[in-house]
């Protein structure tokens, strides 16, 4: 897989990402085995994570004064690991993983079931995404984003933390 088409499709959850590359090379694959191995490798990897740092600042400050959701298309395993590993889990209220919902991003269901889980109205919500999907899923549930991918992210910090506490 290259790593530049993995990258265009990160926000997929695992099982539709090994679909859409089969369908692409016209190979088969065991999905079961593949999905099963490849969440083992990337928590066998989670020793070697690192916090984005604009992004768990903003969470750091953001902390008590509204209530957070980490919304993912990876699996609860995964997802905890990682939190654990960079020292973030406590900072949330509740963490809505790809088993969680029927459809994964770039359809709306986790956003919309995170919203419900933080008793928050969708329009009430700012999600911080790093993928083209994500942002798609987030436009679709009602949401406000931000793309943390963009140029102009760390100057935005502030301004959204601000809209947060509002």
């Amino acid at each position: 897989m290259p790593r530049e088409w993995y990258m265009s499709f990160t926000g997929l959850g695992r099982r539709d990402l090994f679909h859409r590359f089969a369908a692409e090379a016209s190979a088969t694959f065991d999905m079961d085995r593949l999905v099963k191995d490849s969440i083992a490798l990337t928590l066998d990897l989670t020793g070697h994570v690192r916090e984005n740092p604009l992004v768990a600042g903003l969470a750091r400050r953001a902390f008590g004064r509204v209530p957070m959701a980490v919304v993912t298309n990876s699996e609860g395993s995964i997802a905890r690991a990682v939190l654990a590993e960079t020292q973030l889990s406590g900072l949330f209220d509740c963490i809505v993983t790809v088993e969680e919902a029927p459809r994964p991003k770039p359809a709306p269901d986790l956003y919309l079931s995170a919203a419900a889980r933080l008793d928050a109205p969708p329009s009430g919500c700012l999600v911080l995404e790093d993928s083209d999907q994500g942002i798609d899923a987030a436009r679709s549930a009602g949401m406000m984003w931000a793309d943390v991918r963009s140029p102009d992210w760390p100057d935005r910090c502030d301004r959204l933390l601000a809209i947060l506490a509002a």
